[in-house]
């Protein structure tokens, strides 16, 4: 038996590089990180670092978001049943 598995790795350079991409080839778009997607603190903490938003589809993902320093005008509440 395997304990600790899956094991996911992450680059947090690539993270960024890719972010900076994004915004560099549409520069008029303020993007929003889907917080269900991956809601790994220090993913979310380096994608809001390159100026990202957030949209949250929970309250735990609000607060992971206001832990991760998304500005709380930057964070998106889109439950179905809000």
């Amino acid at each position: 038996i395997r304990q600790n598995a899956p094991c996911y790795l992450y680059d947090k350079e690539q993270i960024m590089h890719r972010c900076q991409a994004l915004r560099n080839a549409m520069p008029e778009v303020q993007f929003l990180y889907s917080v269900k997607a991956n809601p790994f603190t220090q993913v979310v903490q380096a994608v809001a670092a390159q100026g990202f938003g957030a949209d949250a589809a929970s309250p735990s993902e609000v607060l992971l978001a206001e832990r991760s320093c998304v500005p709380h005008s930057r964070i998106f509440y889109s439950a179905p049943g809000k």
